[in-house]
């Protein structure tokens, strides 16, 4: 500093001289030179507020710049940073407008910069935009200078550029260290590039800028800002070092603000609303980069395929199906075998499941199970099925419209053969047995059945087994095939005690009608047996009906058909045994006319075992149960026909009797007296017995049964003319003359006319109520032919031969018959 000081003042000396003495061209050099002297010395000296003073002295302002200057440089290479800072702004402050103070203020930057002061080099860098920018008061004072102007932008550029990356770096150096500073200085950097691209939005550096402020709002975690410089970097050059990196980084972007907004978390599931959703902002700015990088650089087929993947999901899970489809077909095309190509098609058949589009789900499904190479061989085989279940529901669906049934069934039975082995199978065959029967096509309904009953895979292995073999004998029954009705119907019942335990754990609200349904089955089985002449097994099943369906209300009644059936095949100890304990066992709560019905019964089998006695008494005992039931005021009913022909056979045994009865005489040779003893006492039985027997058969026509009412009028009439003809054959007494004896026969012909009016009147009697109740049998033939004999005037008779009678009516009447004999 020393010699400095030395040199200034020699230098000042010499200008001293050489302006006192003027002379000579000699004399201004040495001036000049030696004022170029003092500027280099004060500025390495660092006299600045001398040489200020000094030159000002000498009005040589010029000096104080080029001193400034150089001061401001030496500063600089000296490390000196906030002198040649203050240097540097004397500089500007001497000529605010001079064309060189965008370079002091770059030189400023520089300062600070060195020194580390970031945020005082944005702010020197905001104040070289601010006074030395296009729009400022030094770019107007400068306006003839272009390229003062060009140099200044020049130096914004720069300064800005720089230190946006330096800045960067450095964040990114302090990031690494973990520093605390680094999150501070990118800060800085996004300031620097910010600043950057509003001042500089297009130029020669703006593709790297961008990129590179790109990746700090990426890093940054602002996301929606990242996206925005990536997509402009693309659009600079879609060729561009970086642009195939930024294209995907956008999507990277926006998928993140996607995720922001709250996005990609839900997945359509059928029964929800379906209809398109709009897309968010950053939504369709993920469809958009997607669809922008498969476009630009579809070379990269991996990386495409995952890109246009994603977006299709995206457009999926907002219910845009048409769309997201449109992409996935895109990821298949592009390479079948591919992992991505195969969810791609999932997603594609699950839209048309959240839509409930069966139509194409079954059509896409079989397109993508033909494809060769399209998915993994578990992928085929859950294709096969959606493309199998989607069939099945299309029938559904169909049939819910259109109501056909006959259409319905033929589809069911066709999916059935397409996928026999399909777990809907059943339901398919079980479907279309139910629709074939709805609309009359019997023989396709049981075609059905048999192989849902039949075929080893199903059987007894579904759940339709039982229903459909109850189905399947009904089928037979309707087309009157009694014989695999009841086959059928047999097999439900044996099926019945395993099954019934299913309904009782299942559905026990339905076991009233689950057993009614097997009572049904195998009572109609034992009808059906019955009526084909296989009498046992029809027995065998009323036993089963009985044993199982004790309180049926039909038990009662088949308890009798057994006993009938044994009866209709001559086996009439079992059928005497049946009757028998139906009585005297079962008969609590039966009604009186099932009781009297078995003891009928029981008696006719007695009787076709030859012990008639036995019979007569049962049916003497029935008669009076009957007798006390009537005095006690009980009703007449079916019962009074049964009891009316115990009765009948209680007094034809009297009547039997009473025909061997003649009138008779005394032995040979007897006196007169014991002739007319003998004869008196012949005619008394023979009244007695008659009387009887009237009162007998006066008994049965008093019970109002129709039948038998009817025969014993007409076997009154017999009677009445049986003892009509005892008269007129019977024994004369041996003691008559001739003339007694035609005066006898005269009062005998009385006697027998007046039987032969009560016979009449009995036949008349019994033909007015078989008129009255159009009951036409036997006895009525009978009655109609004695009355034409009887009385060929009045009645007409028989004039051809009956067939043999029979039951024209099943009903039975109550009458009460007013007889007069």
């Amino acid at each position: 500093v020393g010699d400095f000081s030395k040199g200034i003042e020699t230098m000042k000396a010499v200008v001293s001289y050489s302006m006192t003495n003027r002379e000579g061209g000699s004399s201004l050099q040495l001036q000049n030179e030696a004022l170029k002297d003092l500027v280099r010395f004060f500025a390495d000296a660092g006299e600045m507020t001398e040489a200020y003073e000094y030159f000002t002295k000498l009005g040589k302002k010029d000096l104080i710049q080029s001193m400034l200057k150089r001061l401001a440089y030496l500063y600089f290479e000296q490390g000196k940073f906030d002198q040649a800072i203050e240097t540097y702004r004397r500089l500007i402050l001497e000529d605010p407008q001079s064309a060189k103070c965008p370079g002091y203020q770059h030189e400023i930057i520089q300062a600070y910069r060195k020194v580390g002061q970031k945020e005082r080099t944005l702010e020197e860098i905001d104040r070289l935009r601010r006074d030395y920018g296009k729009s400022s008061a030094w770019a107007r004072a400068n306006s003839s200078n272009q390229d003062e102007l060009r140099e200044a932008q020049r130096r914004i550029e720069e300064n800005l550029r720089r230190v946006a990356v330096e800045f960067h770096n450095q964040a990114r150096t302090l990031e690494k260290s973990r520093h605390p500073e680094s999150g501070k200085v990118y800060s800085l950097a996004d300031r620097a590039y910010a600043t950057y691209l509003e001042e500089f939005p297009e130029g020669e550096h703006v593709y790297e800028v961008r990129y590179a402020y790109g990746e700090l709002l990426y890093k940054l975690k602002r996301f929606d800002e990242a996206y925005v410089q990536y997509v402009k970097v693309v659009e600079i050059d879609a060729k561009g070092k970086h642009s195939r990196f930024c294209a995907e980084a956008a999507i990277f972007a926006s998928d993140e603000m996607v995720n922001r907004e709250g996005g990609n978390k839900s997945v359509p599931q059928p029964g929800e609303a379906k209809d398109p959703q709009p897309l968010t902002e950053w939504e369709q700015k993920l469809v958009d980069s997607s669809a922008l990088y498969a476009s630009l650089y579809p070379d990269d087929h991996k990386k495409v395929r995952s890109i246009i993947y994603k977006s299709a999901y995206l457009l999926y899970n907002k219910y845009r199906f048409e769309e997201a489809a449109d992409q996935f077909k895109k990821v298949i095309q592009m390479d079948p075998k591919s992992k991505q190509a195969e969810q791609a098609a999932n997603l594609i058949l699950d839209s048309f499941v959240v839509n409930q589009d069966y139509k194409n789900l079954k059509k896409n499904a079989k397109f993508y199970y033909d494809q060769e190479g399209l998915g993994s061989s578990k992928f085929k085989t859950e294709v096969y099925n959606i493309y199998q279940r989607a069939s099945f529901k299309l029938i559904e669906i169909t049939h819910e419209k259109d109501q056909d049934f006959s259409v319905t069934a033929d589809s069911f039975v066709a999916y059935y053969e397409e996928f026999p082995e399909a777990d809907t199978a059943a339901q398919a065959l079980n479907n279309a047995s139910v629709y074939y029967y709805k609309v009359n096509r019997i023989a396709d309904a049981m075609k059905v059945r048999h192989i849902l009953i039949e075929d080893p895979k199903f059987g007894a292995a579904t759940k339709y087994y039982y229903s459909q073999i109850a189905s399947l004998g009904y089928d037979y029954e309707t087309i009157a095939h009694f014989e695999k009705a009841a086959y059928y119907y047999e097999k439900l019942h044996a099926l019945w005690p395993e099954e019934r335990k299913k309904v009782e754990k299942d559905a026990p609200d339905t076991i009233g009608e689950f057993d009614t349904q097997a009572a049904d089955a195998i009572y109609s089985a034992a009808v059906f047996r019955n009526a084909l002449g296989k009498w046992e097994p029809a027995i065998a099943n009323y036993g089963k009906f009985i044993k199982d369906f004790g309180s049926d209300e039909r038990v009662i009644d088949v308890r009798l058909t057994i006993g009938r059936t044994y009866e209709d095949h001559d086996n009439w100890v079992s059928s005497a045994n049946v009757f028998y304990q139906f009585y005297t066992k079962h008969a609590k709560d039966a009604d009186a006319s099932f009781t009297y019905f078995a003891r009928l019964h029981y008696g006719r089998a007695l009787e076709n075992q030859n012990q008639r006695s036995k019979a007569l008494r049962v049916y003497e005992e029935t008669a009076n149960l009957y007798r006390k039931y009537v005095e006690k005021g009980g009703e007449k009913g079916v019962h009074t026909e049964f009891v009316a022909e115990m009765m009948f056979k209680l007094a034809q045994a009297k009547y039997e009797d009473y025909l061997t009865l003649k009138l008779t005489g005394a032995p040979k040779g007897s006196s007169k007296r014991s002739e007319d003893k003998a004869l008196a006492a012949s005619l008394k039985k023979k009244n007695q017995s008659l009387l009887e027997i009237e009162q007998l058969y006066t008994e049965i026509i008093g019970t109002g049964a129709g039948e038998w009412g009817l025969a014993s009028l007409v076997r009154l009439g017999e009677a009445y003319e049986n003892m009509g003809q005892t008269l007129d054959k019977g024994h004369i007494p041996f003691y008559l003359t001739e003339e007694q004896i035609e005066l006898y026969l005269m009062k005998i012909e009385d006697k027998v006319y007046g039987q032969e009016e009560k016979a009449v009147q009995a036949y008349k009697l019994a033909l007015d109520k078989s008129y009255e109740l159009t009951l036409y049998n036997a006895n009525t033939a009978l009655a109609t032919r004695r009355l034409g004999e009887m009385r060929p005037d009045e009645f007409q008779g028989l004039e051809e031969q009956l067939l043999e009678p029979n039951f024209t009516s099943t009903s039975t009447r109550e009458f009460n018959f007013e007889i007069e004999l």
